[in-house]
């Protein structure tokens, strides 16, 4: 619903990412889940993103397990180069606060969405750096990526679990 406020009647939603050509589209948004309730991306499905990046896209990922474990673990593509994102830590269900860094410095939300192994992050390179932060515990969830040809942000958390007054 909120971006349907931004792009009026361009907003397509799918489970599939080969429904659409997202070559294109001024934006992606992927929503990969938190364990148990979590899709993984397999080496060779990861395509049509990739490809989208290539093209100049712009995409925001999130997933709990996405980062660390899924690769490293499940066999799963790792996006980490394109999102600029080194996967630090499989972390735990310790989201409970949200504090933004960078251009969301300021910003500050409670936490109440899905809270199982939510990953931990660090930027990867120069052109990355720390756009959310679980200070309670001390770690990044997610960091955004500029290397000027294609902008992504990569979380391990649910955006839809945000709240509070920011």
């Amino acid at each position: 619903n909120a971006l349907d406020d931004i792009y009026p009647g361009g907003v397509m939603v799918t489970n599939s990412l080969t429904e659409y050509d997202l070559i294109g589209a001024d934006a992606v948004f992927v929503l990969l889940g938190i364990f148990a309730d979590n899709t993984v991306i397999a080496p060779g499905s990861e395509t049509p993103i990739t490809d989208y990046i290539a093209s100049g896209g712009n995409v925001y990922m999130e997933g709990g397990d996405m980062w660390v474990y899924d690769p490293q673990f499940q066999g799963a593509y790792d996006f980490g180069p394109e999102f600029g994102i080194t996967g630090v830590a499989d972390g735990t269900g310790d989201l409970t606060q949200v504090v933004g860094q960078g251009f969301l410095e300021g910003y500050n939300w409670n936490y109440s969405g899905e809270n199982n192994w939510i990953d931990q992050l660090d930027p990867a390179n120069g052109n990355a750096f720390t756009v959310f932060r679980n200070e309670q515990v001390g770690y990044n969830c997610g960091i955004a990526h500029d290397p000027g040809n294609y902008k992504t942000i990569g979380s391990s958390f649910e955006l839809a679990g945000l709240g509070g007054n920011n």
